[in-house]
This record gives C-alpha cells, structure tokens and sequence, in this order.
C-alpha cells in the first residue's frame, strides 16, 4: 500500500481528532481523503457526506455533483486485496440500496444513510432523475488479467 495514502489517512485522522475531537477509522478516513482529492470537498462539509457504519447499504459516502446534477454513491475500501466478484457484489449492494430508496424501503438503513442519500435524491431534478453513478474506490491491487482467464 503506498506510503502517501498512509501519510494522507494519518493527516485526516488527526484533523478529525483535532477539529471534531472523535477517532476515526483508517477505512472512514480513507472516504476522507477520496472526498478531498477526487471530489474537492472541503474537509468542514466531507463528515456530512459518509454514511459508512453498520447498515449502511454498501454506500460509505454520497457525493452530489452541481455541475452534472448526478448522483454519485461511492464504497471505499481501504484494504490489501479484494476480488472481481468482491467489486461486483458491493456495486450490486449499492444498487439494490438505491432500488429501496426509490421504492421508500428503508427501514434497514442507518440513520445517516437515510438522510445523505436521500437529500441528494432529492435534489436530482426531473430530467436526470436516473443521473446516478457508482464508484469503487480501493486500496488494493486487482490483477484484472488473472481474474479475466479463471
């Protein structure tokens, strides 16, 4: 795992020590991180956007994109190794998360989730209400090669 994600894990985890005075997880702060760097949310709106914890419907933060006006639900896994049928099985979760959504299933959902997401929902307007893009962000090293020839 590289040495500047670990370096960068750190550094959130301290901020949110210092600034929020609570402990995080090496996982949770990796979302931190994703959101900062590939989103440019600022750290003071990143802890209103994860929803990871128990019951979260495989959806660890939701980010609302202005410009696209799109949905984007995003997993982090912050780890060594993860398989295909992993990546397929926690894209498929957060599907079936948003299929329950749409259908107001969502008494099995966490709290935070339940807010996040549906916000972001709702902001969607009529003519992109299907704008929802999936993302998997991971740590870890995927020979695709060798998955593709079993």
């Amino acid at each position: 795992m590289s040495e500047l994600i670990k370096s960068e894990i750190k550094k959130v985890q301290d901020e949110v020590e210092n600034r929020l005075q609570k402990k995080i997880s090496e996982d949770r702060a990796f979302s931190y991180v994703i959101l900062g760097y590939v989103f440019g949310v600022e750290f003071e709106d990143q802890d209103d956007l994860v929803t990871d914890g128990s019951n979260d419907g495989g959806i660890d933060f939701v980010y609302y994109d202005e410009e696209d006006a799109k949905v984007v639900l995003c997993q982090s896994k912050y780890t060594e190794s993860l398989s295909l049928n992993d990546i397929v099985a926690e894209l498929d979760k957060m599907y079936s998360t948003l299929q329950n959504f749409r259908i107001a299933h969502t008494g099995s959902y966490n709290e935070r989730l339940k807010k996040v997401l549906q916000n972001a929902l709702d902001r969607l307007p009529d003519e992109n209400i299907d704008n929802i893009e999936y993302n998997l962000f991971t740590t870890a090293q995927i020979n695709i090669a060798a998955a593709v020839k079993k």
